[in-house]
């Protein structure tokens, strides 16, 4: 993947890099539930209104990402100059170019989730139990 990563959420509750927990879409959305890898251990949902599109990949299988500088120490990232969107646009005849599409990667130590969305993405910390 090419492009430019800038640290998402950067100034906010998280603290550390997270650990991936999950991944649902439902009627709800589609929600990517994170928790933080070490302190307070707290257990985030990122929920996606509506997304565009997006793709799952486990680590071992993008090993071109793991040598990447800019994705150290941190997991949430929004990807400027993204493929991935070039490559939705063409996929779907730019039917979307109109809107302001934001692309998001969520990488932990596992997984790595790119999601295309045209929408804010709710932000939650989870209860505990």
């Amino acid at each position: 993947m090419t492009g430019y990563y800038k640290k998402w959420l950067q100034h906010t509750a998280f603290s550390v890099r997270l650990e991936f927990q999950g991944l649902h879409h439902d009627y709800e959305g589609f929600r990517i539930l994170l928790a933080e890898s070490e302190g307070r251990k707290r257990f985030f949902s990122l929920r996606f209104p509506y997304p565009l599109k997006y793709q799952f990949s486990l680590e071992r299988n993008s090993l071109s990402l793991l040598d990447d500088a800019d994705l150290q120490g941190w997991s949430l990232f929004t990807v400027g100059n993204s493929d991935f969107l070039r490559c939705f646009h063409e996929e779907s005849k730019g039917i979307h170019r109109d809107e302001k599409i934001e692309h998001y990667l969520v990488c932990t130590d596992d997984v790595f989730v790119d999601v295309l969305c045209a929408q804010n993405v709710e932000v939650r910390i989870l209860p505990d139990g």
